[in-house]
């Protein structure tokens, strides 16, 4: 039996194959849309641009002077604004004494939930003890951060003492309520 299909009869039934995979099918594509959709973007009550859990949307820095008693300081810092709540990363201190001591003890605290934050500064160098020292503590609106020094000698009345952070707005992104 002599082979029935040649060359040419061949490459015909391929050409007409391979158009069903190149073949434009008008089903296939979306009509563009007809409705034009306009966002109020009034002044008085503006959609919202910003990233609200960015942390440095409200830089947060505030240093205040010692209140010294015996071998202790006490650094009363403001309280949180209303719709606010300060989260505290930094506690920087230049603490003064009378004389040279080996280490001062560091309390923040009156946060949220009464947590406390504590570091040994270190020992003094010329009746002074400079540090930075990393935390991470939580106020809400009306509570007012509080650091504690003591130490076995007594303070200098110009220490000073600075915590930094920054405040989340409650007011724009409501604050949940800190997980215990």
């Amino acid at each position: 039996m002599a082979n029935v299909f040649t060359p040419a009869g061949v490459a015909a039934a391929l050409a007409a194959s391979m158009t069903v995979f190149v073949a434009h099918s008008d089903g296939a594509f979306a009509a563009p849309p007809t409705v034009q959709v306009d966002v109020a973007n009034p002044a008085t009550n503006p959609a919202l641009t910003r990233s609200v859990d960015d942390p440095g949307r409200i830089a947060y820095q505030n240093e205040v002077a010692c209140v010294a008693n015996v071998n202790q300081c006490f650094f009363n810092f403001p309280a949180v604004p209303t719709n606010h709540r300060l989260v505290v990363q930094h506690v920087s201190g230049a603490l003064v004494f009378l004389a040279d001591t080996t280490a001062a003890e560091v309390f923040l605290q009156n946060g949220a939930n009464q947590a406390l934050s504590a570091f040994l500064a270190p020992p003094s160098f010329q009746q002074a003890s400079l540090f930075d020292q990393p935390v991470l503590q939580y106020f809400d609106a009306g509570s007012a951060p509080f650091v504690l020094t003591r130490s076995d000698v007594d303070p200098a009345g110009n220490s000073q003492m600075t915590i930094s952070g920054y405040l989340l707005d409650c007011a724009t992104t409501p604050c949940e309520a800190i997980a215990h």
